[in-house]
């Protein structure tokens, strides 16, 4: 890492969507580290959700983040004003050129413009020298106009649906065009960016993965000379998951005899009721287990006596699909054998440890899922152990940290030349 090493300790603002989230423990472990690390970090959120399930380590955040949206609460649009001319005069070039951004885009997009000036204030009272969004959306809107105003650069790191769903297309090439720098989650998504955005140098598209803390997944202890087998499933109920291929899988398992084995799927999400149905049509009910949301407590609890893991990943038709999910790299941490599919980035973490099968392929799913429940325990324990080997070299949170650390101090050591 001697090439990377940080310049100077930068005021670091970290801009999102919205805080807590249940499925984004990535980016309170990567803002953790950059803490450890000693950096000055201050999180600032957009809208903030409240959630029956929260965990711990975001809680122990909640207290310190600045919800953006709440200091406009008491200001009227007329207050505003005075900040856009302020901006106007102090960067009238860059200020009028945000203004046509803003102007022609949609009303979403002019909103985020308008109120762009109250939080500049904000972020420059408190000293910040770098913005850093995760997901090419509204936080990461907020940064380039921001920026536009201030002069402060922005990064950003590029996941899933912020760059593959054309949902979220507008002013995307121009949030990723003005950042210092993107981070991608995989070179799959390094790839993707640099062939959908000819224009953005490839040397500013960096691979920082979403990390784990190796400490907080620690290898699983198996229950020795237990008959059930158990299959663990997490993540979101929705389609990109492939859950239902999981299902199917399972009642083909049953169809040719193979028996003795559970499988428990935590999450929740739109695909309940589908998924409620097909274990029912199925006749599964004894066998898959829909768990609903639990904290990382309870995940962790569940890693601890799974065989093995499967999340079993597809590419939607309008083109979304997964990055490469936390949840695998939390299984094969745990030393769990996992198994999931060709889709994304998931190819680059499992190089060992476990399973990839084509997506949507039922009888590559159960033969992979048979060859790992067929394992004796020592197998099993063999296998995990391979990929725990993987997180601890590509996937700490600790070494991913230190690399976007150091890319952010030379982004601003290169801005302030």
């Amino acid at each position: 890492m001697a090439q990377l090493e940080r310049l100077t300790v930068v005021r670091i603002a970290y801009l999102l969507d919205v805080f807590p989230v249940l499925s984004e423990t990535f980016i309170v472990r990567e803002i953790d580290a950059l803490k450890r690390r000693g950096e000055a970090v201050t999180v600032f959120a957009i809208q903030r959700r409240t959630s029956e399930v929260t965990h711990a380590d975001s809680v122990a955040l909640l207290e310190a983040v600045e919800f953006l949206s709440e200091a406009r609460r008491s200001r009227t649009k007329r207050s505003v004003v005075p900040l856009h001319l302020k901006y106007l005069a102090k960067r009238p070039a860059s200020y009028l050129t945000a203004l046509l951004a803003g102007a022609r885009g949609s009303r979403r997009v002019r909103q985020s413009f308008f109120w762009s000036p109250l939080y500049a204030e904000r972020l420059v009272d408190a000293g910040i020298q770098h913005m850093h969004a995760h997901f090419v959306l509204d936080g990461c809107l907020y940064a380039m106009f921001i920026s536009m105003l201030t002069g402060i650069p922005y990064s950003v790191t590029v996941h899933a649906h912020d760059i593959f769903h054309s949902k979220y297309e507008e002013l995307r090439g121009e949030k990723l065009r003005r950042a210092a720098f993107v981070a991608a989650i995989s070179s799959f998504n390094k790839r993707f960016v640099e062939t959908k955005y000819p224009f953005l140098a490839p040397e500013n598209i960096r691979v920082v993965h979403c990390g784990i803390g190796l400490e907080e997944f620690a290898v699983a202890r198996h229950c020795a000379g237990r008959e059930s087998r158990k299959v663990l499933a997490v993540g979101r109920l929705v389609e990109q998951k492939g859950f239902i291929h999981l299902i199917e899988a399972c009642a083909l398992l049953r169809r040719k005899g193979v028996n003795g084995f559970s499988v428990d799927i935590i999450g929740e999400g739109d695909e309940r009721g589908a998924l409620e149905s097909c274990v029912r049509t199925l006749g599964l009910e004894d066998t898959v287990n829909l768990l609903g949301q639990r904290d990382q407590v309870f995940v962790r609890a569940a890693l601890d006596s799974a065989d093995v893991f499967v999340l079993p990943c597809v590419q939607q038709a309008n083109g979304m699909m997964d990055g490469i999910p936390v949840a695998l790299m939390e299984a094969m941490a745990k030393g769990v054998p996992v198994i999931s599919t060709r889709v994304s980035g998931v190819p680059e973490l499992i190089v060992d440890g476990g399973y990839v099968v084509e997506p949507a392929n039922v009888e590559s799913l159960a033969d992979a899922m048979h060859d790992v429940l067929a394992m004796s325990g020592v197998q099993r324990r063999a296998l995990g152990e391979r990929g725990r080997a993987i997180v601890e070299r590509e996937f700490s949170i600790d070494h991913e940290a230190e690399k976007l650390a150091a890319f952010i101090s030379g982004a601003r050591a290169e801005f302030a030349l």
